[in-house]
């Protein structure tokens, strides 16, 4: 399209994406917006982002372990992948009346796995911490307090080796502060956005 230096947004794996492109072509990023990600898988190991944010006599640590364990080794079906993502986006949420329900049918038993399963096995060599300096671009990166998957500490990471990087943490959110605190979110973004160059 012939667009140069326009703002990207990314959130969760999503975030990897963005923080690639960023890197590697900064002509075409003017702005960046990282939401709820990390650097790479050993970002949020490091701090202890699902399943480890769960203590090891907790059931939901073993059951998350042995439904994922299923989907990536191709022994489990839609409804086990169903599980899995019912089981980790209930726990994403601070209000957890805001998790979507994730209804499983009888025909999900005989059901594959999703391809895009193979994202996550994929995603597992993500690992960006080394060449984070390499990312020019006026950055926000946003986080939610009571985020499990990428807890705060992935952030504050991301905020720390970004060179015109800024954080914003929202106090009431887990994964999502866009759907737990949509008005904050808007505003923090819109100030952002306006703050940094427009698109040339």
């Amino acid at each position: 399209l012939g667009l140069r230096r326009v703002p990207v947004v990314g959130h969760s794996s999503g975030g990897w994406v963005a923080t690639s492109l960023a890197e590697q072509r900064a002509d075409l990023v003017g702005s960046l917006v990282l939401i709820s990600t990390a650097s790479g898988r050993p970002a949020i190991q490091r701090n202890h982002g699902i399943p480890w944010h769960w203590s090891l006599t907790n059931r939901k640590f073993w059951k998350w372990m042995s439904l994922s364990a299923q989907v990536r080794n191709g022994r489990g079906n839609l409804a086990t992948h169903k599980q899995l993502v019912r089981l980790t986006g209930h726990a994403s949420f601070y209000n957890k009346s805001l998790a979507p329900e994730i209804p499983i049918y009888q025909e999900d038993f005989r059901s594959p796995v999703p391809l895009r399963n193979r994202w996550d096995r994929t995603t597992r060599q993500v690992n960006f911490s080394g060449r984070l300096g390499r990312v020019w671009s006026q950055t926000l990166v946003c986080a939610g307090r009571h985020d499990p998957r990428t807890p705060l500490g992935c952030s504050q990471e991301l905020t720390a080796g970004i060179p015109y990087a800024r954080q914003v943490v929202f106090e009431q959110s887990g994964h999502y502060p866009y759907i737990e605190e949509p008005e904050r979110f808007e505003r923090e973004l819109i100030e952002f956005l306006s703050e940094t160059p427009p698109m040339l």
